[in-house]
């Protein structure tokens, strides 16, 4: 089973917070600099920060390749933590 299996087999539930919907905002950025920095700040953040999923899996084919590590590194960091 594939890291996006189990995104797709698990029920979110967690409540966005005003910090993740900022951080959320943030990864829509035109400034590769500011994606980076909220893939990060989700990473940190691990299971609660599930409602940023679908949008870090839209980075993972962002131009710039450190942002495609880290929404990478974001979404392994939010699916350790709930497995």
């Amino acid at each position: 089973m594939g890291l996006f299996d189990r995104f797709k087999k698990k029920e979110i539930t967690a409540a966005p917070t005003a910090e993740i919907a900022l951080l959320v905002r943030q990864l829509q950025s035109v400034d590769a600099k500011q994606r980076l920095e909220a893939c990060r700040a989700l990473s940190s953040l691990g299971p609660r920060a599930t409602d940023a999923v679908v949008p870090l899996m839209e980075l993972l084919t962002d131009d710039d390749g450190d942002v495609c590590n880290a929404a990478a590194a974001a979404l392994s960091s939010i699916q350790n933590d709930r497995a």
